[in-house]
């Protein structure tokens, strides 16, 4: 009976070790779910912040694609300033310039006035030509 209390004993303690091993096992992960409420609720705000940034965002594309694609939406796009400009306002034109630009008008101009008509020949004519049995005269003007 001394050697099964011994055993009896022995079962007890080892089972007794491996409860308070479990037990400290617990313990060091409840400490770290002690801080897991600090970390959800920081995650959370964090979350929220994010999702109004989000909303902000969406609403700024909605309004520039309202102003980009909607309904007279050329009248709301505003000129690139880093856009380049062709400006012919300021420059002067060189004599030669004056001078080939003015005969070119007056070229122009009178191409206006007067338009040459130019008769296209007939392939096929419309009547037939006179018969030859019909008697001809040929008179002369000197005027």
């Amino acid at each position: 009976m001394a050697v099964e209390q011994e055993a009896f004993l022995q079962q007890i303690l080892e089972d007794r070790d491996q409860l308070y091993r479990e037990t400290s096992r617990l313990k060091s992960q409840l400490s770290s779910f002690e801080n897991f409420e600090k970390e959800r609720v920081s995650y959370q705000q964090l979350i929220d912040q994010k999702d109004t940034t989000i909303t902000k965002l969406k609403q700024q594309i909605e309004m520039l694609q309202r102003k980009i694609w909607g309904k007279s939406s050329e009248r709301y796009i505003n000129e690139d300033p880093l856009q380049r400009k062709l400006d012919f306002e300021g420059l002067d034109l060189l004599p030669e310039e004056k001078e080939l630009a003015t005969s070119a008008k007056e070229e122009i101009e009178q191409y206006k006035k007067v338009r040459v008509i130019e008769v296209k020949d007939k392939k096929h004519p419309v009547r037939k030509p006179l018969p030859e049995s019909l008697p001809r005269e040929e008179t002369h003007n000197l005027s």
